[in-house]
């Protein structure tokens, strides 16, 4: 079998096979006078608005790993701007395809701080909660070492219900409780020895 002809590559220099060209009737030999990878590295950059050269370069500084999950990966993605066409780094497919899905800077700073205040969540030291010595009453409402809520913010919450001047999703938000908290105050449930004696003082039965 007849050896195909070497041909050389005019932007990297190496001779490489005929077949290593694409054909073009009227260019040398039949084919074009770039290789194939040149060709495909030079229609790559022009893309991005870089030269050959300089996008092997970008390619090279990367050293194979993702610029977001520092994976190694011999196939890497040129990210760039959707709006601005500018080259911001290389990516694994993985990485690549999910900033293009949320390639919006503002709403990606939004969520950031969203799962920043979300996630992060500052520690606090226990709180030792004393048991009453036998014999004793229990700890009831604001005495208790974990009472979100005092006294009189269960009278303003009861107030607040019977004038009707806020909803228990208004209230919850205001004291910083859970709905059902303000739903159990407003029932005779919580807080007892406050709700049961002003429920059945303005004639609602417990």
């Amino acid at each position: 079998m007849k050896p195909l002809t070497l041909k050389s590559c005019r932007t990297c220099g190496q001779e490489k096979d005929a077949s290593q060209f694409y054909r073009m009737s009227s260019g040398y030999q039949g084919r074009v006078l770039e290789c194939r990878e040149c060709r495909r590295d030079f229609e790559r950059a022009a893309q991005y608005g870089m030269t050959v050269s300089e996008m092997r370069c970008f390619i090279e500084k990367a050293n194979g790993r993702c610029a977001i999950c520092g994976v190694d990966n011999e196939k890497l993605n040129i990210d760039h701007c959707h709006n601005s066409n500018r080259v911001r780094g290389m990516l694994c497919t993985r990485c690549n395809t999910r900033l293009g899905v949320f390639d919006d800077h503002e709403w990606l700073k939004q969520a950031a701080e969203y799962l920043g205040a979300v996630i992060i969540v500052p520690k606090h030291d226990p709180v030792e909660i004393k048991r009453p010595a036998r014999g004793r009453a229990p700890m009831r409402g604001g005495a208790h070492p974990r009472a979100s809520l005092s006294s009189d913010d269960v009278m303003e919450i009861l107030n607040a219900v019977a004038k009707k001047e806020a909803t228990h999703a208004q209230l919850a938000e205001r004291f910083g409780v859970a709905r059902h908290t303000i739903t159990a105050i407003c029932n005779g449930r919580a807080w007892a020895h406050i709700t049961r004696p002003y429920l059945a003082a303005n004639g609602r039965a417990v």
